[in-house]
């Protein structure tokens, strides 16, 4: 899985939110490269000292 162009804005202390592109290539049964993509975001809540994905979505790109 590669992400890319990723953007992460901080709402407070508590809270922030992410943004990227994905891609992701598999090999299928037949030995072909299959390559997806699309974008994803993510919403994140600070939980003590660490951060956690509290909510994600990801969307694929029609075109690829």
């Amino acid at each position: 899985l590669e992400l890319r162009d990723t953007k992460l804005t901080t709402i407070d202390d508590q809270f922030a939110t992410a943004t990227t592109w994905w891609k992701l290539s598999q090999i299928d049964p037949d030995g072909r490269t299959v390559a997806q993509s699309g974008r994803a975001s993510f919403a994140l809540t600070r939980f003590r000292t660490e951060w956690k994905i509290v909510l994600q979505h990801y969307s694929a790109d029609p075109h690829s």
